[in-house]
């Protein structure tokens, strides 16, 4: 009896150990194949894992002791295989940064390509053709000047002349010392090499553009000649002409700053690419380089003569729309110079035109004229900080403009928060980019579908 009692507690010991060897081991029975490589688990170097001994081979030969315990496994948390996935991911390093750049922003490498448009090849492509010209003084270019301007006033004028009168202009400087607060154009505007190394530091007045008033008569009848109905690639000529004219003829140009926006407002009628990339272009550099008070004076004078000008017979209200953007736009990049206490002198000035543009819903296209005045409003708030202040300079906003206004001064940055002040400018200036994408893409004509 004492050994039938043994036998059977032996024999219950033995199938409680196959049990825990089932519990602690499940796949063995049922094994499945894994999905992802072994490599991937991070374990290709551990020992691999022991076949499970038998229940015999636990409780011994003979099978009858009770007092042996069997030597069992230690339980383990299973491989997570999505954290070792992660790991090995994590073992991966970034690339060298592109072009050898400490920045690989998709933004800053669209920045640092700004000024490959059409029109600015075609002027870099110019600038290979300077040979054409023989090197001497600038006098000796008196008749071919005359000739050049005498086709300008004809309308005669080709590519080839005014290929010609863009080098003449590089090749006969004007570089006179100013008076620091003069709102004159101060060149040059794009680093294009002068004509011989020691001939560019000089500082000489070229008798070419006294002699018979050429100089007036140069800029007369080229802006006469920059009409939107020419062929566009004759209007590009033209503008690197104005180019060249405010790098290297700028103190003649004194005063006539009214005349160059008023001609980059009125050549947008064109509604080509090219021709409305080079105005934004002609736009930030004047906006960056004339005094701020000035040139916030004559933009704005400006761009309310041309709101108030007849629409042109072959052009349509969406790019007046979009050209009276373009100018709001320019009296937001001035009012980014300005003191505030300038600024609150200026601001009642400006407030019938930034509220009647805030409001203005006269057409579909209107929507790039309010967003253009909320971008000059939002600018003039980075620099006061104060919307109770701004409101009450800009009297008469409507109710709903004023909390438009608000949302857009949080978005901004531009609320009063220390410390947002270049976070702010960075998201301004991003906004204002957009809108010159959205004015500097003709829209296309609706008569064809396939354009």
């Amino acid at each position: 009896m004492v050994e039938d009692a043994m036998r059977a507690r032996a024999e219950q010991a033995e199938s409680a150990a196959e049990r825990l060897l089932e519990l602690v081991d499940p796949e063995e029975e049922n094994p499945q194949s894994s999905t992802i490589p072994a490599s991937l688990l991070l374990h290709d170097t551990g020992p691999e894992v022991t076949p499970k001994r038998k229940s015999r081979d636990v409780l011994g030969s003979s099978g009858l002791s009770p007092k042996v315990s069997p030597p069992l496994t230690m339980p383990k948390t299973p491989v997570n295989k999505s954290a070792a996935i992660l790991r090995k991911a994590a073992l991966f390093q970034d690339s060298p940064a592109y072009n050898g750049k400490t920045s690989t922003s998709l933004f800053d490498i669209i920045s640092g390509r700004a000024n490959e448009s059409a029109w600015w090849s075609k002027r870099k492509s110019l600038l290979s053709e300077r040979s054409s010209i023989e090197a001497g003084e600038p006098s000796d270019h008196k008749e071919e000047l005359n000739g050049y301007i005498s086709g300008l006033e004809r309308g005669t004028a080709d590519i080839r002349v005014l290929k010609k009168l863009a080098l003449l202009c590089i090749e006969s400087p004007v570089n006179e010392l100013i008076s620091p607060i003069s709102p004159v154009l101060s060149g040059p505007f794009s680093p294009s090499a002068q004509s011989g190394g020691a001939r560019s530091l000089l500082s000489f007045k070229s008798d070419l553009w006294d002699q018979d008033k050429a100089f007036e008569r140069l800029f007369s009848a080229l802006m006469q000649y920059l009409d939107p109905a020419r062929d566009v690639n004759e209007l590009e000529y033209a503008l690197i002409v104005l180019w060249e004219l405010i790098e290297h003829q700028a103190p003649l140009l004194e005063g006539r700053e009214a005349e160059i926006f008023e001609v980059l407002l009125r050549v947008r009628y064109c509604a080509h690419t090219s021709i409305l990339q080079a105005t934004t272009q002609f736009r930030d550099t004047l906006t960056s380089r004339i005094e701020p008070v000035y040139g916030l004076t004559v933009m704005h004078a400006n761009i309310r003569t041309f709101r108030d000008s007849p629409l042109p017979a072959l052009s349509d209200a969406d790019i007046k729309n979009g050209t009276y953007a373009f100018g709001l736009i320019a009296l937001g990049k001035f009012i980014l110079r300005l003191p505030a206490e300038v600024l609150e002198d200026e601001l009642p000035r400006l407030r019938p035109t930034l509220i009647s543009a805030l409001t203005d819903t006269s057409f579909d296209s209107s929507l790039n004229v309010r967003e253009a005045a909320a971008a000059s409003i939002i600018a003039a708030q980075l620099i006061l900080r104060d919307e109770g202040r701004l409101f009450a300079l800009l009297d008469g906003l409507p109710e709903d403009k004023k909390n438009l206004l608000t949302y857009l001064f949080d978005k901004h940055g531009c609320r009063g928060m220390i410390g947002e002040e270049q976070s702010g400018m960075e998201k301004l200036e991003r906004e204002m980019r957009r809108l010159d994408g959205r004015t500097s893409t003709p829209l296309r004509p609706a008569a064809s579908p396939f354009i």
